[in-house]
């Protein structure tokens, strides 16, 4: 990026900063989304989904809310309920794991939930007699009985995004 461009997306940022300023903050993140491809140098612009279309026209798949499902489905009193709870968000996000408890961790713990010791959680989490879990090398994956049953009972679909290392 040369001199001249780089001073044109410093202007552009500017001006949509000071355009994001003026609005409401429940609505500034949708905004910066909507101006993005403004402050990249892009004539063409963002498309918004308003809610209207059919969410099978995205290339996309949308995030997956986790504030709405903790406070749906968080439980003050049950670590088990949690830990549940916490392999649907990573699920939700991710997919089928691996995971290793640190990171089931850094999840509860970023949304204050009261956590089950993982060493006896994983292992012994069943639906019926199905395991949800299972051990491998890299760390425990949601078996295929766990996806179905994390998806009816959270409403979540299996996450595409890559896993931070």
């Amino acid at each position: 990026m040369d001199k001249k461009d780089y001073d044109d997306m410093v202007g552009r940022l500017k001006e949509a900063s000071a355009v994001i300023a003026d609005l409401d903050e429940s609505i500034r993140s949708d905004a910066w989304d909507m101006l993005k491809p403004f402050v990249a140098g892009s004539t063409k612009p963002a498309q918004v989904n308003d809610g209207g279309s059919d969410p099978g026209d995205d290339k996309v798949p949308a995030a997956l809310n986790e504030t709405a499902l903790v406070e749906e489905h968080t439980s003050d009193h049950d670590g088990h309920s949690n830990g549940l709870l916490v392999a649907a968000i990573l699920y939700g996000t991710y997919g089928q794991g691996p995971y290793k408890p640190r990171d089931l961790t850094k999840v509860g713990e970023a949304h204050l939930l009261l956590l089950p010791r993982w060493n006896n959680f994983l292992p012994r989490a069943k639906v019926g007699d199905r395991k949800l879990f299972r051990k491998s090398s890299e760390g425990w994956i949601i078996t295929t009985e766990g996806s179905k049953w994390l998806s009816a009972t959270y409403g979540v679909k299996r996450g595409t995004q890559p896993k931070p290392e």
